[in-house]
């Protein structure tokens, strides 16, 4: 099977390394915003990842029309993936495409309308929900006998960087997608599942020309188990490198995360959680290929990434009308 990959930046090395390791699968075309980018990435490339045979595309529409290929991973910006999506459906292709799938609750869910219509295999990339640490935060969350139940969750990410040109845009920019809290949104509902109440605050500054030099954002989240939590960031005003710190205390004890450690705090002991020998680039790259291979259309990632969508899309509008 030849897979087709959009996009030239990390995610799409990651993907191409993913498809070099399952197989039966190999790299059937690079698309890029020009042709020169695409073969640029081909070459970068260690030997024996890419196929020689591997072509090179600057235009979408043109990649598509590719019969060899039969699915394609989408990591291109986040505010080319609906219409993206939605062409490659129509071109007959599967489609894998990097969280998240739409930038509106409303093109989310037209999404998986087509993908049931055209009966093709959608898969949104969700890659932290195969991380080995992930995993095993989550099912502590869903219930254990010594920690008991959840009861307070906060996540904060702070960074000096300036907002990342996949955010800065005019559907996106000062929205609640900035500062990565849509994927610390979809994070918490896999922790703790339903809830019930939010609410969003947000503040940002700009220069003359209307730009965004920096932001933040805070929701907070009630869920139906009882558990509240808080997700914030701030962009743009704090030292590089401070990063991630999250914090899940419960009944009789707590996780507490700061970079990439993450300690339990059992009533009788401490135990370091780590991602062990898990892939999960490879992980969530070949579950895409074995629902193809298995004629899944609809896996439950897209679903899990619109609930996401609409809870951000609900604090987005919640900031706007100045609730």
């Amino acid at each position: 099977m030849q897979i087709g990959i959009v996009g030239t930046g990390r995610m799409a090395t990651a993907r191409t390394q993913s498809v070099a390791k399952i197989d039966g699968l190999e790299v059937g075309w690079i698309c890029s915003r020009s042709v020169e980018g695409a073969n640029a990435f081909i070459e970068q490339q260690d030997d024996g990842l890419i196929p020689e045979s591997t072509r090179a595309f600057g235009e979408f529409a043109n990649a598509l029309g590719d019969s060899e290929v039969s699915a394609v991973i989408l990591t291109g910006p986040n505010s080319t993936h609906y219409e993206d999506v939605r062409l490659a459906f129509e071109a007959g292709k599967n489609v894998f495409v990097e969280y998240p799938p739409a930038i509106t609750a409303k093109q989310g869910a037209s999404l998986m309308d087509l993908a049931r219509s055209y009966r093709i295999s959608y898969h949104v990339g969700l890659t932290y929900l195969y991380g080995g640490k992930h995993k095993k935060i989550a099912e502590l969350c869903m219930g254990n006998e010594e920690l008991g139940k959840p009861i307070s969750y906060q996540h904060i990410f702070c960074s000096g960087n300036p907002i990342s040109r996949w955010y800065n845009i005019d559907e996106l920019s000062g929205g609640m997608f900035i500062g990565s809290l849509y994927h610390y949104i979809d994070e918490a509902l896999d922790y703790f599942g339903d809830y019930e109440a939010y609410f969003a605050s947000y503040h940002c500054k700009k220069n003359d020309q209307g730009i965004i030099l920096s932001d933040s954002g805070s929701i907070q989240i009630a869920f139906a188990t009882g558990c509240t939590a808080q997700l914030c960031y701030a962009r743009g005003m704090a030292k590089p490198g401070i990063g991630n710190k999250r914090t899940i205390i419960f009944e009789n004890g707590y996780i507490s995360e700061i970079g990439d450690e993450a300690i339990v705090i059992h009533p009788d002991r401490s135990e370091k959680l780590d991602e062990g020998d898990r892939d999960a680039v490879l992980d969530d790259t070949a579950a895409f290929i074995d629902e193809i291979r298995a004629g899944i259309i609809l896996d439950g990632t897209a679903e899990h990434a619109q609930r996401a969508l609409v809870l951000a899309e609900g604090a987005q509008a919640m900031v706007n009308e100045g609730v």
